[in-house]
């Protein structure tokens, strides 16, 4: 027993001594970030300045074009498509269960639909339906 233990505290001197310093090798720069250029500038040059233009326009309109409107697109009407096609008794919910009339009670409170169209500034607002 006195032999393992002296095995044992041996290793462990062993593995907790000082040892010499490991010299870490110069790190190398990737060779393709000396021969492909990093800015987005130089591929975009090979589109014609009119046809980018009009790209970008295209683009700002079909994906931000909300930032602009100065009126929601649909009526109260037919944002509120959701409640006139699901209904309780025919909506299901977790575990197949179906929902029940105040569920729908519930996310009509929470779209304050009384409000629709009448924030003074544009925004997409966010609130905390808990």
């Amino acid at each position: 027993m006195k032999i393992v233990c002296a095995i044992c505290l041996t290793l462990l001197m062993l593995g907790c001594s000082t040892k010499d310093e490991v010299k870490v090798e110069e790190i190398k720069q990737i060779a393709d970030l000396s021969y492909i250029p990093q800015s987005a500038s130089s591929y975009s040059n090979v589109l014609d300045s009119n046809v980018s233009k009009a790209d970008q326009s295209k683009f700002e309109n079909q994906y931000f074009s909300v930032w602009n409107m100065d009126a929601p697109i649909g009526t109260k009407e037919s944002v509120q498509w959701a409640f006139n096609t699901f209904r309780a008794g025919k909506s299901y919910a977790e575990n197949l269960q179906l929902h029940e009339e105040n569920f729908f009670d519930n996310m009509k409170e929470n779209a304050q639909y009384e409000n629709y169209s009448s924030f003074p500034a544009q925004c997409v607002s966010i609130t905390d339906f808990m």
